[in-house]
């Protein structure tokens, strides 16, 4: 099939400068990637040449609206509404092939030891399929015994997602509290003791809550956090939550967190949490969890073209701050 391109934080512990050079070696291998470069002449677009990489990146950014199909939606949408187009259905195979070329439908296995592993919340199964895969990273990396926090906010639940909770967060009313069944189910906390803080306001987008068990797992603390908006007006995003993660929890220079996501959303995760890890001198990797774990739901050519423009619009926005 080719070889899979993949993003990668780069290692702690270099100067800031040689550490955005080794991002951006990674950045424009993946932008001029060969995938890449076909799913934008399957949709009309014709990559410039002898154009710099930070021009590049701002072309690319834009065009990669055309992969917006929640703004195509009547009144915008979430992802599990997101339908294909004629191209998606002419170009199935073309598209998911690339996709998983992108790194977006694989993860490779970490090989260094996490000081934190971080399953983060998501819809339907993601909350029990991204606690599974951080009780699968906490035994496999036992020795080091490393925190797992997972990251979520209050969004509400849609009705949609209600027979997915079946399994395991029946009673949730919101994404928080499905993690917390999730995590529950994964690691064996049912009935366990836990001291939690919360804080509740009219503005469901302000509130926030942190919640620590008080039972361990293979010597590994357990913890899961919502966090609030950094704007009133919209829910907690990706960044809101890491930022607020790392605002309650002492993380140190040079340590290592595990984000656990689902693949089709792995670059853009690790691509939202680059700049906090320049900022402080840590190192990230992402580990995605197999779309048959975390459930099918978003597996159409269109989701990924999707997740494909989210990645875009991080490595715009890190050209932006760094390029």
């Amino acid at each position: 099939m080719g070889e899979v391109i993949r993003l990668h934080c780069p290692p702690a512990g270099k100067k800031k400068e040689e550490r955005v050079k080794i991002l951006f070696d990674g950045i424009r291998k993946w932008v001029y990637s060969d995938p890449l470069k076909e799913l934008v002449e399957l949709y009309g677009g014709r990559v410039p040449e002898h154009m710099q990489i930070g021009e590049y990146i701002g072309w690319l950014n834009e065009f990669a609206d055309v992969w917006d199909f929640r703004k195509k939606q009547p009144g915008g949408g979430e992802r599990w509404t997101v339908a294909d187009d004629e191209k998606c259905q002419g170009h199935r195979e073309l598209i998911l092939r690339n996709a998983h070329l992108l790194g977006m439908a694989d993860s490779e296995c970490p090989n260094a030891n996490p000081d934190f592993i971080l399953p983060l919340g998501g819809a339907r199964r993601a909350n029990l399929a991204r606690a599974q895969g951080a009780r699968e990273m906490a035994g496999k990396f036992s020795d080091s015994r490393p925190r797992i926090v997972a990251l979520t906010g209050r969004r509400p639940l849609h009705e949609v997602e209600r027979p997915y909770l079946e399994e395991y967060a029946p009673n949730a009313r919101d994404e928080y509290e499905a993690m917390n069944g999730g995590l529950e189910k994964a690691f064996g906390l049912s009935g366990c003791e836990y001291l939690e803080t919360t804080y509740v306001t009219e503005n469901i987008n302000l509130q926030w809550a942190k919640r620590e068990y008080m039972q361990a797992c293979q010597g590994c603390k357990i913890y899961s956090v919502a966090a609030p908006s950094s704007d009133p007006g919209r829910r907690a995003n990706s960044f809101d939550t890491f930022q607020f993660f790392m605002e309650r929890f002492e993380v140190n220079k040079a340590q290592r967190l595990l984000l656990v996501t689902s693949c089709i959303y792995a670059p853009f995760q690790l691509l939202k949490f680059i700049p906090l890890s320049l900022e402080r001198d840590i190192e990230v990797d992402v580990y995605g969890v197999t779309p048959n774990v975390a459930g099918s739901q978003f597996s159409k050519p269109s989701n990924y073209l999707q997740e494909i423009k989210g990645a875009i619009n991080a490595i715009s926005q890190l050209n932006s701050m760094f390029g």
